[in-house]
């Protein structure tokens, strides 16, 4: 939903005369302003799939007669486009591309984030000496289905870092244990679906994350990163941001936290190349640079 409303906006911009419509499965009448319609796919100059399950076939997709864009779609779909986009994971390049006549493009150029992350001010700079009290930040997701929070935080408590502040979020259908128990002897504050989320990311000195859109988001902010995955397939793409200088990967072990992150606390200097890097390979315009490629293809 969330790149699909930055798409929707990229276009919108490019070319106001544009009419989008949001195919789904929903009660919603209207998503960022823009009208809803069932999930059956209409007429149309340019259809964007960007969808899981099989609520969308390679066959409908094969039917279309406009332009055919998919996004982060590693199924048979991708076979049936004219454009296809992903971020700069391992598993992209292992894909079976035969019989595909279209174009697609993997990198940090193609993440697709809000509007918000393309207009970033620069990071306050840290003191050489870093001496100030760092700010962690943890945020595991708007469900955090799998407990990544709680595991997080029971390992920060047993290994707490000196004179950190916590800063955790929970998010909009977070259902997970009560938590303060497990912070006992930590400075930490809790914030349920913040509306200023993007502020938390620019104010810390550190993020503790579960692996998805959130890590491109951090590093758009400049703000390093260490990565929580829920599977082996996120853990490889974590790898990718770890290589490029984003962040750490802590694999599926939340035992791992402690460590990496007293590691990045002690090494500003780390922190500061890090949090550079991050923001000169994600800059946030994938969205816009989607929608012109999208626009002229059409």
């Amino acid at each position: 939903m969330v790149r699909c409303q930055a798409l929707a906006g990229a276009v919108a911009h490019l070319a106001p005369d544009s009419h989008i419509t949001f195919a789904m499965e929903s009660g919603a009448e209207f998503v960022s302003g823009f009208p809803v319609t069932g999930p059956s796919l209409t007429a149309a100059d340019v259809l964007v799939a960007d969808v899981r399950g099989e609520s969308v076939s390679r066959r409908d997709l094969d039917a279309f007669p406009g332009l055919v864009v998919v996004i982060d779609d590693g199924s048979d779909r991708r076979l049936a486009a004219d454009l296809a986009f992903y971020p700069p994971v391992p598993q992209v390049q292992r894909l079976d591309w035969t019989g595909f006549t279209g174009d697609w493009y993997a990198g940090f150029d193609w993440v697709v984030l809000r509007q918000a992350f393309a207009s970033v001010e620069e990071r306050v700079a840290e003191s050489p000496s870093g001496q100030e009290a760092p700010t962690v930040l943890v945020t595991m997701g708007g469900s955090d289905p799998f407990g990544l929070t709680a595991a997080t935080l029971d390992e920060l408590g047993r290994h707490p870092v000196p004179e950190a502040t916590y800063h955790v979020v929970l998010g909009p259908a977070y259902e997970g244990p009560y938590l303060s128990a497990l912070t006992s002897g930590l400075d930490v504050r809790y914030y349920r679906a913040p509306t200023d989320l993007q502020a938390l990311m620019g104010r810390a000195t550190v993020a503790i994350a579960s692996f998805g859109m959130t890590a491109y988001e951090l590093a758009a902010m400049g703000t390093p990163a260490i990565y929580l995955s829920i599977s082996e397939d996120h853990a490889e793409s974590a790898s990718a941001c770890e290589a490029a200088g984003l962040g750490v990967s802590a694999g599926m072990d939340p035992s791992a936290v402690p460590e990496a992150l007293g590691a990045l606390l002690s090494n500003p200097e780390r922190r500061a190349q890090m949090g550079a890097q991050a923001r000169s390979r994600v800059d946030g315009r994938g969205a816009e640079r989607i929608a012109r490629l999208m626009l002229d293809r059409a």
